[in-house]
């Protein structure tokens, strides 16, 4: 039987009798309610792949359970469920539990845990995940990413059909069961995987990693010295409210691991669910990401690579020096893995430091890459400075403006329109992205949080600091102007 599944203290505000009340009305004012509730629903929480919003304002235990039951109608499968180490994500998680339950699933749940390692046992077991998290997004923050059995992310269709379902499909009630896996025993699997492909005895390569408080707190240490690496750990502690530093280590100066590592030859720092790497040398300096793709195709193989549009131009130079064909694609894990499969491609990256290196593990992840990464330096010998001086960077910044979801994209579509009588030479791949004789200009709607990002390369800084007040101020002048 398919009822409603409705909170009692909402439905007894409403001084309606529905036990004395004729069957025909009982569904039929039920029916009405959810469609009430349902609405309440934000639009702009749908994302790439993901759910994302702010608890308490956008998010709640309601609607994740809501959610639970529509995704455990979706799958008609096993649900395998995880969480991140944000305030939220326990109530978060049992709410989703609740609803999926509701459903008739069987649902599994391994608890608090990298996300990494959700994705390797849902992938080893066949479970379609859903990941409580916010990624890298502050810690008011949460929402779900969706993966399939074969641990690829939702698509932009699996995400309308979530959404259509939400908007307005009964919700089922029946009697799932539940079963509860220990974290540390799903650690180990993956640990004992991973470590197998990068192997040394006793390696001399000294790594000290920031997990910044996140999930991978859980499971760095694990890998890199059960690989044989000498690591430390600093701010390893999971904590949500993320004491130490910002969740997101691209937008964090990482001054406590600048001023360790002069003691050791590679810097790692991590973001909240783990799923970001960011490399810093024995000197203290950054590794681009594109630096980053450098280190880790001088090890593998001949194939193709991919990079998404936010990635700066020296992937051509890199790609042509190792005679590799490259492709582009919009930012998105979802572009990103369909242009691998279909290209068969060695490395995949995206400007916001996530890897997917298909020699290591078939989905995205940072921490398997960065233990490949500290593998490379061991076994070349190289210091990670060594392989920075061997690839020029081009000076870039981005910065990012806070613009509704509502508005975002309108705003983009008429700068494209502007910019299409103006220049020549634009890529809109994803966004808009112009070329010019001393760099590029890429503007773009984020997929995860209600902003415009620009990412400006120029030839020289002075050529950066010229455009990005150029092309700010175009920007500002449209998030500010009114739409109909």
């Amino acid at each position: 039987m398919l009822v409603l599944l409705i909170d009692e203290n909402l439905v007894s505000k409403t001084r309606v009798n529905v036990q004395s009340t004729a069957p025909f009305f009982h569904t039929y004012f039920y029916f009405n309610f959810a469609l009430e509730l349902y609405c309440m629903i934000s639009e702009h929480i749908f994302r790439m792949g993901s759910i994302r919003g702010a608890y308490g304002t956008d998010l709640n235990e309601e609607i994740f359970e809501q959610f639970g039951n529509v995704f455990a109608q979706m799958v008609k499968n096993n649900v395998l469920v995880a969480y991140d180490v944000r305030k939220s994500s326990p109530s978060l998680t049992d709410a989703f539990v609740r609803g999926a339950r509701s459903a008739g699933a069987t649902v599994v749940s391994i608890g608090l845990a990298p996300q990494c390692c959700a994705v390797f046992y849902a992938q080893k077991h066949e479970y379609n995940l859903a990941y409580i998290t916010a990624s890298h997004i502050a810690g008011d923050w949460n929402g779900i990413k969706f993966f399939h059995k074969n641990g690829t992310t939702y698509k932009d269709k699996d995400m309308a059909l979530l959404k259509k379902a939400m908007k307005g499909k009964m919700l089922t009630t029946g009697k799932g069961h539940f079963t509860r896996v220990d974290t540390k025993k799903v650690i180990r699997e993956y640990v004992d995987e991973i470590a197998a492909k990068v192997k040394f005895h006793k390696a001399k390569t000294k790594v000290l990693i920031d997990c910044g408080n996140g999930v991978n707190g859980l499971v760095a240490k694990q890998l890199f010295e059960k690989a044989g690496f000498h690591t430390d750990v600093i701010f390893a502690e999971p904590d949500g409210s993320f004491p130490n530093r910002h969740p997101d280590p691209k937008e964090d100066p990482l001054n406590e691991l600048k001023k360790r590592i002069s003691g050791y030859d590679i810097g790692i720092a991590y973001d909240a669910d783990g799923d970001r790497a960011i490399f810093l040398t024995k000197r203290g300096i950054r590794v681009s990401i594109e630096q980053e793709a450098g280190i880790i195709l001088s090890a593998l193989p001949k194939g193709p690579v991919v990079a998404n549009v936010e990635c700066t131009n020296i992937m051509n130079d890199i790609a042509k020096k190792q005679k590799r064909e490259l492709y582009w694609v919009k930012v998105g894990q979802v572009y990103m893995e369909e242009k691998l499969l279909e290209k068969k491609a060695v490395l995949g990256i995206e400007s916001s430091y996530h890897i997917f290196l298909p020699a290591m593990t078939k989905f995205a992840d940072a921490v398997a890459a960065s233990l490949f990464v500290a593998g490379v330096v061991e076994k070349t010998g190289k210091s990670l400075d060594d392989f920075v001086g061997e690839t020029p960077v081009y000076p870039t910044r981005a910065k990012k403006f806070l613009c509704p979801d509502r508005k975002k994209f309108n705003v983009i579509e008429k700068i494209k329109q502007d910019f299409r009588k103006k220049y020549r030479e634009l890529n809109e791949l994803d966004g808009v992205k112009i070329l010019l004789e001393n760099g590029s200009v890429l503007i773009r709607a984020s997929q995860t949080e209600p902003a415009i990002r620009i990412t400006v390369e120029g030839k020289t800084m002075k050529d950066v600091d010229k455009l990005e007040k150029e092309f700010a101020e175009v920007l500002e002048k449209e998030i500010n102007r009114k739409f109909k």
